[in-house]
């Protein structure tokens, strides 16, 4: 219940120990230390309340904590969670509430044919295609109904916050098809209708259907199946990898290419056919610097590789991210980070020409937290250093919540139906789009 208290006082007990041994000599008394009175009820209660992933303690909570601003959260089964930045001043006490809002999804209600009325308890809901929103955990079931065709029961149980989509069939005139791949997550195209992923089970009415099977990386693959009536048609797929390609350059060209140690040709060089995976490509010239890197050739995808050949003087070679960080090399500008491939991630920024000696590089960018950082880095004549990458917490992207929440953080990643967002350094939080007002990007001028 006190663990957070706990470690503010082992804290603050170190720090007396080093103000004791600073002043023992001047005949000044410690000043007693005023805590801060902190307590956090929820609605409905129970929430676990906690510090870096350690539970505190359970709602309603109450503590007395050594002045500080902390980040919490508040979390209870079924509920959807709360992070807090709380700054506690000495002898104030803070009282916070918090509604927590219960964990709901959305099902999507098709038939076919459409046009089903849909009864729910006893009520009608409404006729297919049907969107029903914000169900609470569980399981439910409705009745189908359609002049013409049989009543049909269809079932679901909502156990997070991703929707889904639930397809019945009217007809009696139908089959069932069991659709896998190697590798699997291959996109499904039925009659070119873009129908799920795979492993794909789907019910049709009995005919011919064209598949297609797509995922990147791998070669798209078409396929036809037969439907029979009250049957199920078990099909597998094995997809074949796409060849990669890697196009080498060099600045001065002409230098002689290797792939592992296997000689390729001079640069300019564009390399095809390349089976996925890692390898070492080096580039050789003479009075030059030999240089070499290690790169991953993904399925599908194009590369391109750039060497910058140095002599007598030495380099830098700098991993700073996000792009758009400005770099300073004791304390004069040399310019800005670039994208990348991935628009989250800078291309290498190099600084050539420079003498032998130790130089401080510190990167900064005025939404950073913190806005700079600075490390030293030691250059040999003829050599290239490349200290280990310099990253920068960046809000990149501003996010509004349907519930009118708005933050500003870090984008790490997005799909079509969920983002992984990071309203604060170290603190990571995965929205589906349907929580999702709207989400766009920062935009400044020096950008």
């Amino acid at each position: 219940m006190k663990t957070l208290n706990y470690i503010f006082r082992i804290s603050l007990a170190m720090a007396c120990i080093s103000s004791v041994l600073l002043t023992s000599g001047c005949g000044q008394k410690p000043q007693p230390r005023v805590d801060a009175t902190l307590k956090i009820t929820s609605n409905p209660d129970g929430a676990s309340v906690l510090f870096n992933d350690r539970e505190l303690g359970t709602t309603p909570y109450s503590d007395r904590i050594r002045p500080t601003t902390i980040i919490l959260k508040i979390a209870k089964p079924n509920f959807k969670p709360r992070w807090e930045r709380i700054e506690l001043k000495a002898g104030e006490d803070k009282t916070f509430n918090y509604d927590l809002t219960p964990s709901a999804g959305s099902i999507l209600l098709v038939s076919r044919p459409d046009g089903a009325r849909v009864i729910i308890n006893g009520g009608l809901k409404g006729t297919t295609p049907l969107i029903l929103q914000e169900q609470p955990l569980g399981s439910y079931a409705a009745k189908l109904e359609k002049p013409g065709f049989a009543t049909r029961e269809a079932s679901w149980t909502i156990k997070d916050e991703c929707p889904q989509e639930v397809i019945v069939s009217l007809n009696s005139n139908v089959g069932r098809l069991t659709l896998t791949s190697e590798p699997s997550h291959a996109q499904v195209f039925i009659n070119g209708a873009p129908r799920g992923y795979t492993p794909f089970k789907c019910e049709l009415e009995e005919g011919k259907y064209q598949l297609k099977l797509e995922k990147e990386g791998f070669a798209a693959i078409e396929d036809y199946v037969n439907i029979l009536r009250d049957q199920n048609q078990e099909k597998s797929i094995t997809m074949s990898n796409l060849p990669g390609s890697v196009e080498v350059t060099t600045e001065p060209s002409g230098a002689d290419i290797s792939i592992n140690d296997e000689p390729h040709g001079v640069s300019p060089l564009k390399l095809n056919s390349l089976a996925a995976g890692k390898y070492v490509i080096k580039a050789v010239k003479s009075t030059f610097d030999t240089v070499s890197k290690e790169i991953v050739v993904v399925s599908g995808q194009k590369s391109s590789v750039e060497f910058v050949l140095t002599k007598n003087t030495g380099g830098i070679d700098l991993i700073i991210n996000p792009p758009g960080t400005k770099i300073y090399l004791n304390g004069k500008i040399q310019g800005i980070t670039e994208k990348g491939e991935n628009p989250m991630l800078s291309r290498i920024f190099q600084i050539r020409g420079i003498n032998a000696g130790s130089y401080e590089i510190t990167a900064a960018h005025k939404r950073g937290v913190p806005d700079t950082k600075t490390v030293t880095v030691a250059v040999t004549k003829g050599q290239i250093a490349r200290p280990k990458p310099i990253s920068l917490w960046v809000a990149n992207a501003e996010l509004k919540l349907k519930d009118g929440k708005v933050s500003m953080g870090l984008l790490y990643s997005e799909s079509t139906d969920k983002i992984l967002f990071g309203p604060e350094p170290g603190v990571k939080v995965e929205y589906s789009r349907d929580e999702i007002d709207y989400l766009k990007p920062i935009i400044t001028g020096d950008e």
